[in-house]
């Protein structure tokens, strides 16, 4: 399995290469991991580590498709030439085989039916999740929402643990979130203890144990921030 993982360093997230070391930590052996960082390099849908790689996982910030005044050249970023393109993925996607993508940053999953002249006559919802459904063999989980980083870390952590025994991305997903939902306040202490970064790791967990809650992450904002999609096929 090859897996290529993509941050960018400009955004200075406190936890994505945490996040990135997690996933590296969790894979089989033998998988190939690759590591990409958009800030020194754009991210090439026809280059060579992008059609080997199974599955792609996105850690990074991201801003809304809705907020482009088309959402046709939409991207993760508004900084022209600093993000992932939706125009690149279209073009590329049919010669692509990835079977996942993991889009982790906030509003990934934030669809547009307007352009700047007009309201589009069809049903049709342009997003970057549906763009990596173009490939018509992959699931994308993506985020319908602004996203706290540390649920990020956690959820790629509780995604990826399933994943890696079972290499089903829908039952992955579904045992992860119901994970998330059960998860303890020491249970979560256990997965931040895994980040990197001591100052990183000792402030979340230092916000944990000041939890008065139980269950951190049982709530709806964060057990209903991700989804999964992928089409219908025979």
């Amino acid at each position: 399995m090859h897996i290529l993982a993509v941050i960018d360093s400009r955004n200075r997230l406190e936890l994505d290469k945490s996040e990135l070391e997690c996933l590296h930590h969790l894979k089989e052996a033998e998988s190939v991991f690759l590591e990409h960082d958009l800030a020194h390099k754009k991210l090439d849908f026809t280059d060579v580590p992008l059609k080997n790689t199974d599955v792609l996982h996105v850690t990074k910030h991201c801003v809304p498709t809705r907020i482009f005044t088309d959402p046709a050249f939409s991207s993760t970023s508004t900084a022209i030439g600093s993000g992932i393109e939706l125009e690149s993925i279209q073009r590329e996607a049919h010669n692509l085989s990835y079977s996942l993508v993991f889009l982790n940053g906030c509003n990934t999953a934030t669809s547009s039916n307007w352009n700047y002249f007009k309201h589009f006559q069809t049903n049709e919802q342009i997003s970057l999740l549906s763009t990596f459904l173009l490939n018509q063999k992959s699931s994308v989980i993506a985020t319908h929402w602004n996203l706290v980083e540390v649920l990020g870390f956690v959820f790629t952590f509780l995604f990826y643990r399933h994943f890696f025994r079972c290499f089903c991305s829908d039952r992955a997903f579904a045992l992860a979130i119901s994970d998330l939902y059960d998860l303890t306040r020491e249970e979560a202490i256990e997965v931040v203890n895994q980040i990197a970064n001591t100052n990183d790791r000792e402030k979340r967990v230092a916000a944990l144990r000041d939890s008065p809650l139980s269950h951190p992450f049982r709530s709806p904002y964060c057990t209903g921030v991700y989804s999964i999609s992928s089409l219908i096929r025979p």
